[in-house]
């Protein structure tokens, strides 16, 4: 399976906190709609989240 075959959905917690964003992170199977992996993390900035949610897809893609 290639990169292809996987959807990767980051949702911000609707709960807010002064220093932080609450995120939840969700790796779906494109064909079966199947949640594969989810994942709740918290970061300081958007751009903290976008970059873990980054290191999460390579992390799960090299464990498939």
């Amino acid at each position: 399976m290639n990169t292809n075959d996987y959807k990767m959905i980051v949702v911000d917690n609707a709960a807010e906190h002064k220093d932080r964003i609450t995120c939840t992170i969700f790796i779906m199977d494109e064909e079966n709609t199947n949640v594969l992996y989810t994942e709740g993390f918290h970061v300081k900035t958007k751009e903290d989240r976008d970059m873990y949610a980054e290191k999460v897809k390579w992390r799960f893609l090299r464990c498939i």
